[in-house]
């Protein structure tokens, strides 16, 4: 079902960014019928959702919180988890903190600005000199474990069973009944 939601906010972004953003107004969206859709579908999705008081409100929330940001990722929309996971995770060797931030935050080999390129240095800087700073754990989850694993800081886990590695960010404890077998 997650996957069946994504892809629904994902097609009316899209409409959205195509079609009605384009508009001047209502009345023109309307108009703007894409190709596939019926127009009694298309005006119930203009007028009840593209143009509700809590979709113009939140969108104006979001764009002046967007506009605030003053680092970019450039990552596009793939999770952390998956950049950790992709750049050495999978081996458990994961990137330190400044690869990481280099990762998703360069477009074409290089910063895009002096400020992002300011913060990678700081954050260089501090791992040099904090060497206890470690990167980001990668645990590898046994499918049958029977001891409990306290997992008290971020870690991206990856268990057999899963398609996709885990990002935890709160304390946690992975235990099956059992106990400890040691």
């Amino acid at each position: 079902m997650e996957h069946a939601r994504d892809l629904w906010n994902n097609w009316r972004g899209d409409l959205n960014r195509q079609f009605v953003k384009p508009a001047r107004n209502m009345q023109q969206a309307i108009k703007n019928c894409p190709k596939g859709i019926k127009q009694p579908d298309w005006e119930w999705l203009v007028k009840e959702h593209f143009y509700s008081k809590d979709f113009i409100d939140r969108s104006k929330r979001n764009s002046k919180n967007r506009s605030n940001l003053k680092i970019l990722h450039h990552s596009g929309s793939k999770p952390y988890r998956q950049i950790i996971w992709d750049n050495g995770g999978k081996e458990n060797n994961p990137p330190t903190l400044d690869k990481l931030f280099s990762l998703t935050h360069m477009k074409d080999g290089t910063f895009v600005d002096s400020e992002t390129s300011t913060k990678h240095a700081e954050i260089e800087v501090e791992r040099l000199l904090n060497p206890t700073l470690s990167n980001c754990p990668v645990i590898i989850a046994a499918p049958f474990s029977t001891c409990p694993v306290l997992i008290n800081r971020p870690a991206v886990i990856s268990a057999p069973s899963s398609k996709y590695p885990i990002f935890i960010n709160n304390p946690i404890v992975i235990s099956n009944e059992g106990g400890c077998n040691t």
